[in-house]
């Protein structure tokens, strides 16, 4: 069964505490054991609380809840890309778009997203203010840059799962504190999104370090959201600051060599775990886990012309094909939020939005080149984005994008029979409804 590391009662209190975590920038800021249970009072006052502050951030980003497996395996259960091999109704209402607000899974979500957003707002209300000769102005910068990218991406995050959602700047010291504010628009929640990336990218590195957000992080999630916003230029030019570092960012051969070695080039923004902090993802795809790769998404992998060296995330376990994404057995392999092959596919869009379909097709041929097949021949501007559209659907076949991309693209009706706009977003979570009587529900729910 999958593993639920959030529920109402236990969410409660990572909207009061931080949560800390060792993550790593040079690593050793994310080799520190965590500490739990830091009260605000206690939390940010030094340079080494404000460290413990941020590495809390990650944690909670990494957390069951969200990336580290409900948010993934649920998104990826709406896209149609892996199969379910328990009975309980909760994942099962993703799969068949039969969602019910009072589901325990979006609760996980809703709740695990705002403890991201509430931590990541401890660090931007406390930082600032802090007096410690150990902590230079540059330092103090970074770590503030880091609360706005992390916030960015919880923010983006919540408005392409739930729609309009509160907009919450100030940190919560009770789950009251939140009552009787407004839902803000989508569109509002995405601008919240890239007003903070926008903060963060001026105080921010210019580094190359893929589990702490840099100002290239910045520019990866910003392409991802202005291509969202349908700012195709801006998001172009995002995307082409994060591809010419070739240096640091490129494609990897063979494909597998991505998430079977470490430090890979292909990542541009990663969560990490360790041993005593393991990833719960594993836990998923391993055999006796709770999904595997569907039918479709097998063939698509197997097919040369089309998986290419991409069967390498297919492992036979027994009489079924599992997932080979998380290889390590002890839990330690990261999850990457974002890789460089996103950022080719991404401006390869850009492109055909923009009208040069030639650069379109050269970035999605990257693409096919590194996955060992043939050439796509597309010329017209929608073969080209049906190209690309299903390109995506192979290259992230177990990460939580297909559901988003059709959506956001308008093809849910067509691909997945989706055809009730409503169902484009998930309802808000029942106990949220209950707490908070002036928060009101997702039209269709």
């Amino acid at each position: 069964m999958k593993t639920k590391i959030f529920t109402r009662r236990i969410i409660v209190p990572a909207f009061i505490y931080l949560f800390i975590l060792g993550l790593s920038a040079c690593n050793k800021f994310l080799d520190i054991q965590p500490s739990d249970a830091v009260s605000d009072e206690a939390a940010i006052i030094d340079k080494a609380s404000a460290e413990n502050a941020v590495r809390g951030c990650y944690r909670a980003l990494s957390a069951g809840g969200y990336y580290g497996s409900t948010f993934q395996v649920d998104v990826m259960l709406a896209g149609n890309t892996i199969a379910y091999t328990q009975s309980g109704a909760s994942a099962l209402q993703f799969l068949y778009h039969t969602l019910a607000a009072d589901n325990n899974d979006l609760e996980a979500i809703w709740s695990s997203q705002y403890a991201v957003v509430n931590q990541a707002n401890f660090v931007i209300a406390k930082v600032p203010g802090l007096n410690d000769a150990s902590l230079p102005d540059a330092e103090k910068q970074q770590l503030l840059g880091e609360g706005y990218f992390i916030r960015a991406l919880a923010y983006f995050d919540l408005a392409r799962t739930f729609g309009g959602v509160q907009i919450l700047l100030t940190p919560t010291l009770k789950v009251s504190d939140k009552n009787h504010i407004p839902r803000s628009s989508q569109s509002e929640v995405y601008a919240q999104a890239l007003k903070d990336l926008d903060s963060a990218e001026v105080l921010l590195p210019n580094t190359t370090v893929r589990n702490r957000a840099t100002r290239k992080t910045v520019y990866a999630l910003r392409s991802r959201l202005y291509l969202y916003l349908g700012k195709w230029a801006y998001s172009e030019q995002d995307a082409s600051k994060v591809i010419e570092d070739d240096a640091n960012y490129k494609l990897v051969k063979p494909f597998k060599q991505f998430f079977t070695s470490g430090g890979t080039t292909e990542s541009v923004f990663e969560l990490s775990y360790s041993i005593a902090y393991p990833n719960p993802m594993f836990a998923n795809w391993k055999q006796g886990g709770s999904y595997f790769p569907n039918d479709s998404t097998v063939a698509l992998l197997k097919d040369p012309a089309i998986g290419g060296t991409r069967n390498a995330l297919l492992v036979q376990g027994g009489t079924k094909t599992l997932a080979a994404l998380y290889p390590q057995s002890n839990g330690t392999d990261p999850v990457y939020v974002i890789r460089i092959a996103e950022l080719w596919l991404i401006r390869a869009e850009d492109r055909v939005r923009l009208g040069d379909l030639d650069g379109a097709l050269s970035d999605l041929n990257k693409v096919r080149e590194r996955a060992g097949i043939p050439d796509s021949h597309a010329k017209s501007a929608s073969g080209l984005l049906l190209a690309i559209e299903n390109e995506r659907r192979v290259e992230f076949a177990l990460e939580p994008q297909r559901w988003f991309d059709l959506v956001r693209t308008g093809r849910a009706e067509a691909v997945l029979h989706v055809a009730d706009e409503g169902n484009y977003v998930f309802p808000i979570p029942t106990p949220e409804l209950e707490a908070d009587p002036s928060l009101s529900q997702n039209s269709g729910y």
